[in-house]
């Protein structure tokens, strides 16, 4: 090929793809600053502390036998597969690089919007060029997906996508040719789907309908596609449930308000959804990454807002409906987002944190699509040609709405950089959320445990994750899980123990089955010297946990402390049967052996204890000024180095 030629190839074929080109770009320059974010929210689940993909590509056939989550609190979940094991390669190809795995989000990212912008360009053949092209934008800018493509464990929602994105071309390709190959390929695409994400279901009904509205595929093949999509859904759903483990995921009333409404409550709080939802596509601010209760309040039909939804939904339905037949494309993009948003309203099934900014993904798609159509008209009008809408006019307006969009985008993603940034940045917004208020004091109390606030600042975040703990306790009072935590706060930082005491027995008194409270309180009876209080509690705690080895321990020393050597010994020796191979009952026999003035004994045992467990500060720090006392500095020097490096590690 000469120059000139190669010249002319360049240029035609950048002539051809620019728009691809643009479309790149601009994703890039719009999510290309997450891949300075770590991790955040639900990340944990699916990445950090997720057993089965810590082994690499090597635990995949495990993840396909396995739910989604079987990691917090025995919850057991959910089925998707495909994004266990994308996170499962990642693993095997970097461990731990959340930089990296934000990077293969922002790519998948920008193959779904490739994917829909085919799509687009089909179904909007007889329109200008710029109407595909401005709603693929819109859609790409939209802020609202800052956390599907912020999020690692909102990935499933962009997979999910991709599945039925590429489902759908492949039934175009189907409707053009009738070819069985294509129909099998599109099949095998919402398997993808369904595989990533389960709420890849309303596609089912979704496919068929851009069939109907832009191919001229007959209506008995519609239905057979429809058919297929269906059983597809049907036997995909049988078959998990023959053999995956069974699924526990209670809806807690703090997660969803709608929990123990009636069905009409329902019903009129789900259109109150509808209405939230539509609002928030056209104003998206402010972005929140969790509601829960009691952020949408339950509404009656005689709610002015609820009535409101319910006339809008409803006339803009009848009317699609009406004019099905015709094949507008306003009748489609209704439907299309009708049928995308309902299974998000809870009026089908209740949704963990009643709404969430992700259900949004899908249904932005004809919102996308009408806007872009509204800056077609209005460009035409605007330049007084029915034709061709103008350049100016439509890049001010596109202008107008991308921009205040990208910059949005852009700026919610620096919120999404960890948890602790995203907790505190939303929390202005998240008062009335019992879960958004817990989140972010258990975070602020890890970090205080891990002391990573500077001494001057301290008390002030002591005193913020107590404030919030405060405030779950106000919105939802049965929340035992915060009162067990602001009393570790009042006993661990405020040195406050009648008022952790106080809030230790309602955590019980809420949830007595809960050994965690029990042995929470029995430590604080230990620490203000009650001991025979502290046992009582370190009984119940062995009653509702016979697995805990820390009771044994507790008792023992309860009993040293209350200078009864014969009771103690009884539970040491327990503890012994049970975990020889634990230094606690060796540091029990120490003490005893101090306390019968056996020294050489005591120091016999914690030896033993500190060959067991190196890392046990305590212990080293006995046996260092024991051999200093005595003039070992040989040995005294090697049980302060044996703490120091077991501790770093």
């Amino acid at each position: 090929m000469d120059r000139k030629k190669k010249e002319n190839y360049i240029v035609g074929h950048f002539s051809k793809k620019w728009k691809y080109y643009v479309i790149v770009l601009f994703i890039f320059i719009i999510y290309g600053n997450t891949t300075q974010n770590k991790y955040a929210l639900d990340d944990h689940l699916v990445v950090i502390n997720n057993p089965v993909i810590l082994k690499g590509i090597s635990g995949i056939p495990e993840i396909f036998k396995t739910r989604y989550s079987e990691t917090e609190g025995n919850l057991s979940y959910g089925y998707r597969p495909i994004v266990k094991s994308s996170f499962a390669i990642e693993y095997s190809l970097w461990k731990f690089n959340p930089a990296l795995s934000h990077l293969v989000n922002v790519l998948l990212y920008i193959f779904l919007c490739l994917l829909l912008y085919k799509v687009l360009q089909r179904i909007l053949q007889n329109y200008h060029f710029s109407v595909p092209l401005i709603a693929l934008l819109i859609f790409a800018a939209h802020p609202t997906h800052t956390e599907v493509v912020a999020s690692l464990k909102n990935r499933d929602e962009i997979l999910g996508l991709i599945g039925s994105i590429a489902s759908l071309l492949f039934f175009f390709k189907y409707a053009e040719s009738k070819k069985t190959l294509f129909f099998a390929m599109g099949i095998i695409a919402f398997i993808f789907s369904l595989l990533s994400k389960a709420t890849a279901a309303p596609y089912v009904g979704i496919i068929p309908l851009f069939l109907y509205f832009f191919s001229k595929i007959k209506l008995k093949n519609i239905i057979f596609v429809f058919a297929g999509l269906a059983l597809t859904f049907i036997l995909l759903r049988y078959f998990q449930d023959l053999f995956l483990p069974d699924t526990y995921r209670p809806r807690m009333l703090y997660e969803n308000p709608l929990r123990n409404e009636s069905v009409i409550m329902k019903i009129s709080t789900g259109f109150y959804i509808l209405f939230f939802y539509l609002k928030k596509l056209i104003i998206p601010y402010p972005l929140l990454y969790y509601y829960g209760y009691n952020m949408i309040p339950t509404m009656s039909f005689a709610n002015i807002s609820v009535i409101v939804s319910v006339i809008f939904h409803l006339a803009i339905f009848i009317w699609a409906l009406i004019n099905i037949r015709k094949k507008s494309i306003y009748s489609f993009l209704i439907l299309f987002y009708l049928g995308a948003i309902f299974l998000y309203s809870n009026m089908y099934k209740e949704v963990m944190g009643i709404v969430g900014e992700r259900f949004l993904f899908s249904p932005s798609i004809p919102f996308a699509i009408l806007l872009s159509l509204v800056i077609f008209s209005l460009s035409r009008v605007l330049s007084k040609n029915k034709l061709n809408p103008g350049k100016k006019p439509v890049y001010l307006i596109s202008a107008l709405i991308i921009l205040p969009y990208s910059a949005l985008t852009i700026n919610r993603n620096f919120e999404w950089k960890d948890y602790f940034t995203l907790y505190s940045t939303d929390m202005a917004y998240l008062n009335n959320s019992v879960n958004a208020n817990m989140l972010y004091a258990q975070k602020i109390k890890e970090k205080l445990d891990r002391n990573e606030f500077k001494n001057n600042e301290k008390q002030q975040y002591i005193n913020l994750s107590i404030k919030h703990y405060k405030r779950v306790i106000e919105i939802f009072p049965k929340q035992h899980k915060a009162w067990n935590n602001l009393a570790s706060m009042y006993f661990t930082y405020m040195k406050d123990s009648p008022k952790a005491i106080l809030c230790f027995k309602k955590a019980i008194e809420l949830k007595p089955s809960e050994s965690e409270y029990t042995l929470n309180l029995a430590n604080v009876y230990f620490g203000e010297k009650q001991f025979n209080t502290a046992i009582s509690y370190f009984k119940k705690t062995n009653k509702l946990d016979s697995l805990n080895h820390d009771p044994f321990f507790m008792i023992a020393r309860c009993y040293i402390e209350l200078n009864k050597p014969d009771s103690a010994k009884i539970y040491n020796d327990k503890l012994l049967n049970l975990a020889p191979a634990s230094d606690l009952p060796y540091i029990n026999l120490g003490s005893l052996s101090f306390l019968q003035k056996d020294t050489l004994q005591a120091i016999m045992y914690l030896e033993k204890a500190a060959l067991l467990n190196p890392a046990n500060r305590k212990t080293n720090i006995t046996l260092e000024n024991y051999y200093r006392f005595r003039g070992d500095n040989i040995k005294a020097n090697y049980y302060r180095n044996l703490g120091k490096v077991n501790n770093k590690k």
